[in-house]
């Protein structure tokens, strides 16, 4: 019984990171976090109307699904400092990359203070949701959209 507790006591100093002292509400959202992203990759996957195929109200639609899923990704973004490379983990790879102050210029990223663009197309070039990112780090975000 000394042994199995100085092992526990062991795991909860040495390290503390092993799940011992994180709640269940960080964990929920872990799993939110997880679900959120494996639920945008499928949908990215399905092409609607803005990408040549049939209208489909889970990518098409205002507030369909895959709209909700990027603002719920966005949201966590912005009360999250993550890095690029975690973005990238998180919702793949973007559709497009805008370095800023190199070609392509665009009028959509010639403002801001950021090194570059992570591009994640909602409903094709149509709509969009744009990531400016400096120094490898997520600094803010945006949508583009069309405006009709």
């Amino acid at each position: 019984m000394k042994t199995l507790i100085s092992i526990i006591l062991i795991f909860v100093f040495v390290f503390p990171g092993c799940g011992v002292s994180k709640s269940q509400t960080a964990l929920s959202k872990d799993n939110d976090l997880v679900k959120l992203s494996l639920e945008f990759i499928r949908l990215r996957n399905i092409h609607g109307h803005f990408q040549g195929g049939s209208w489909n109200d889970e990518v098409d639609s205002w507030m369909g699904l895959k709209h909700r899923v990027m603002l719920e990704l966005r949201s966590y973004t912005e009360q999250n400092l993550i890095s690029a490379g975690e973005l990238r983990k998180l919702m793949g790879e973007p559709d497009r990359i805008l370095y800023i102050g190199g070609p392509p210029w665009d009028p959509v990223t010639s403002w801001t203070t950021a090194d570059f663009s992570l591009i994640y197309e909602w409903r094709g070039d149509h709509d969009f949701l744009v990531f400016d990112c400096r120094a490898g780090l997520v600094i803010s975000s945006h949508w583009q959209y069309a405006g009709e």
